[in-house]
């Protein structure tokens, strides 16, 4: 890879249930999907000057605490650009486009 490109993922395995209380023992917690999965890339153009796209997908999970309710999985792409980096390395102007192919939820 080049130093000026640069790539950052990450995935994810939740097996996240009640153990005790005053809802079925066992029952999945809600909105915790299973599985997630997300990468990013960005490219330096110039030292300032840069651009990314990322994707992140979600599994199915359940509504409520009762799983009786089971929301579809989503996948979601994102995409930014702008003047990065100012000489003290705060970021000083940067676009952002959250799901520009309406993947989401």
């Amino acid at each position: 890879m080049k130093r000026t490109w640069g790539v950052a993922g990450g995935c994810a395995f939740q097996d996240a249930f009640v153990t005790a209380a005053t809802v079925t023992a066992g029952a999945h917690i809600a909105q915790e999907p299973h599985h997630n999965f997300s990468v990013w890339n960005d490219y330096r153009f110039h030292s300032r000057i840069g651009a990314g796209l990322g994707d992140l997908r979600r599994a199915d999970r359940f509504g409520a605490i009762d799983n009786t309710v089971t929301p579809p999985g989503y996948r979601r792409a994102d995409a930014a650009a702008g003047d990065l980096h100012s000489p003290d390395g705060t970021v000083l102007s940067l676009v952002r486009v959250q799901d520009p192919f309406n993947h989401g939820p």
